[in-house]
């Protein structure tokens, strides 16, 4: 008996080791995906690239080349956070006819108001708020920079800064599209001219 359990436990141990092993050896099928919003999956490397788009960004602004663990790791919540946002809407929108304009986005950074604009770089020493005529002039100037004549230094600086006006731009219409779907949604739980005539009807 004590030869057989020795074997057994053997055989055990050997499809144990070997299973793990398998596992190690074949890809999993989900290794490129982070997750699942609503069915739609979320590929790991665009999950990666927004999350070093951030940190860039927050570098950036805050004028620093590195971030602590545990800013790292906020920093992937928010990202996720807003994946998982900005899918919703977005399927939602879809559905809808929703969109954000090039015109509706030159309006607001017209106007000069969001929150958004408010965090840029381009903001006016005096007053602190936002400066439309400081982006507008960058926006100018990098599609007229020439690297054989600027500075190494200056042409890095002006190629950072128009990444984080993207990242800011980007996140800037996510929240204008959201902005439009909360605001349908909100009209359409209150009383409007149609419901209100059909209930005036119906008494």
């Amino acid at each position: 008996h004590g030869a057989a359990l020795v074997i057994t436990i053997g055989i055990a141990l050997f499809a144990f080791i070997a299973g793990d092993a398998a596992k190690v050896l074949q890809p999993s099928k989900n290794s490129q995906t982070v997750g699942k919003v609503n069915g739609t999956k979320i590929d790991v490397q665009e999950f990666q690239k927004q999350v070093e788009e951030y940190t860039q960004a927050v570098n950036f602004a805050r004028g620093t080349n590195s971030l602590t663990e545990e800013e790292n790791a906020q920093i992937k919540d928010e990202v996720w956070n807003t994946l998982v946002t900005n899918t919703l809407i977005g399927a939602e929108a879809e559905k809808l006819g929703l969109t954000v304009t090039t015109a509706e986005l030159q309006a607001v950074i017209n106007e000069g108001t969001d929150p958004l604009l408010a965090q840029s770089a381009f903001r006016n020493q005096s007053t602190g708020q936002f400066d439309r005529d400081q982006l507008m002039q960058f926006l100018a100037q990098y599609q007229e920079m020439d690297p054989e004549v600027m500075p190494a230094e200056y042409i890095e600086y002006y190629h950072n800064l128009y990444t984080y006006w993207n990242f800011i731009e980007k996140n800037l219409m996510s929240s204008l599209l959201m902005q439009k779907y909360e605001a349908l949604v909100a009209a359409a739980q209150i009383s409007n001219p149609v419901s209100a005539e059909h209930n005036f009807t119906a008494r």
